[in-house]
């Protein structure tokens, strides 16, 4: 039985669109899930402006602003560990 999914999901998921509608690449980029979920849960995306020029320090604002907490469902996931790639 899973749990509901709420507005803080979705307003994670706007913002990795967000920014790769403005930069053309992801957020987080990695070799591997597990690398990809540590970029995810430890670091954070560069500035939307620091790879397009053209774009504004208020669209960076925006996209930015996005939770960069990831939903919490997100980090359960984690602390139980990935489903093997291999």
């Amino acid at each position: 039985s899973g749990e509901e999914l709420g507005h803080h999901s979705d307003m994670f998921a706007m913002g990795v669109v967000l920014y790769e509608l403005f930069t053309g690449q992801r957020p987080f980029m990695a070799s591997s899930l597990p690398d990809l979920f540590a970029k995810i849960l430890n670091d954070e995306p560069l500035a939307p402006s620091s790879i397009r020029q053209e774009i504004g320090k208020e669209v960076d604002a925006i996209i930015l602003r996005t939770p960069d907490i990831p939903p919490s469902g997100f980090v359960r996931f984690l602390s139980h560990g990935a489903p093997s790639t291999a």
